[in-house]
């Protein structure tokens, strides 16, 4: 609803906490692409990774970029 009401076309979100068993189907809003980026599960650390949602129109996806190993993403 606040999505809506505000127009809003882009959220970005930290500290999501996901990992590799919580599936894009389950963080997904309708309309908006799903861009997330995990911690590897290495050293259990708990806490971090980030995504973004983008309104569909607006999404392009540039996998260069997103392929670094680190807690960042670019569009």
């Amino acid at each position: 609803m606040l999505i809506d009401s505000h127009e809003i076309d882009i959220i970005g979100i930290s500290e999501t906490w996901g990992k590799a068993d919580i599936l894009d189907i389950e963080m997904e809003i309708p309309g908006f692409k799903l861009y997330r980026k995990d911690r590897p599960t290495i050293n259990n650390k708990k806490g971090g990774r980030v995504a973004l949602c983008v309104k569909n129109e607006l999404s392009v996806e540039c996998n260069d970029l997103n392929s670094k190993k680190c807690e960042a993403m670019t569009l």
